[in-house]
Formats: structure tokens, C-alpha cells, sequence
């Protein structure tokens, strides 16, 4: 992913970093955050991969769901659903493992995907996340033009 915003970061990193080599780093962190439309929310385990860029907002990762991993509405064979609008910025996904639907709130479609597909969100698109069966895995990089306040 190659990203250049409008504002220059003053803190921004200024070496290549190497952060993992392999799909399952020990450093997972539980997924709290805010659904504008819903309140707080626990939907599966993060990883950071960066956490900033040189312009704009430029953030990527790691985020998985399924049995035994953190989630405030998971079903017994881990099915996860999570409603959730990117509020950080644009969202581009390599769905690593798994299989999701997911369900666009202002159309209504639904799309699912397996391992292997690429996902496309917009900023601000509220969707519902359904990680289906016992274990998803993604790739995630976010990207907008501000960095946030």
C-alpha cells in the first residue's frame, strides 16, 4: 500500500520497521472500541503493524474472531457479528482465513467472502460483520487524508 496524504506528520516514522514474520504474533489485544451507532463493543483480538505514516492517517494490522477468542456476541461455534462503521478512514482487507458475510445497513446487500478475497470500505459506511464458523483471520490497512486530532 502506498499512501500520501495532505498534512505532514511531525512525529512521523522515519525507518522501514519489520514488526512480525509470520501470520500469528503472541502480542494479540482484545478489540474494544466505540460503534458510533451502537455503544461500546468487543469483537475479536488485534494486532498493530503500524500505527501511523508520514502524511495523513495510515494504520495496518492484523484482527482475527472465533472460538475461545474475545467477542461480546459469539455464538457457540464462534460465529461473531459486529456492527461497525469505519470512522478512521478507508478500509482495505485481505481476508486471510475464514468466511464472512457482510451486510451493507443503507442498501441492505450482502456480500460474503472466503480466504483469499480483497474487501473494500469506505469511511463512515456502516456494515454488520458476520465472521462465520470457528475462526476468521484478516489484513487490514486503513488510510485517510488527516491525521486524527
Amino acid at each position: 500500500m502506498i499512501w500520501d496524504g495532505t498534512d505532514v506528520n511531525p512525529a512521523a516514522p522515519t525507518k522501514v520497521t519489520v514488526v512480525n514474520h509470520n501470520d500469528n504474533p503472541q502480542e494479540w489485544s482484545e478489540y474494544h472500541f466505540t460503534e458510533p451507532a451502537e455503544g461500546p463493543q468487543v469483537a475479536g483480538e488485534l494486532f498493530f503493524i503500524r500505527e501511523g505514516g508520514s502524511t495523513g492517517t495510515h494504520l495496518s494490522g492484523m484482527w482475527r474472531s472465533g472460538k475461545g477468542i474475545a467477542g461480546s456476541d459469539t455464538d457457540p461455534d464462534g460465529t461473531l457479528r459486529t456492527p461497525y462503521t469505519g470512522v478512521l478512514g478507508h478500509e482495505t482487507i485481505l481476508l486471510l482465513e475464514g468466511e464472512v458475510e457482510v451486510r451493507e445497513t443503507e442498501s441492505g446487500r450482502v456480500t460474503n467472502y472466503r480466504a483469499g478475497d480483497l474487501i473494500g470500505l469506505n469511511s463512515g459506511q456502516h456494515i454488520t460483520w458476520t465472521s462465520k464458523g470457528s475462526f476468521t483471520k484478516k489484513l487490514w490497512v486503513i488510510t485517510t487524508d488527516r491525521l486524527p486530532e
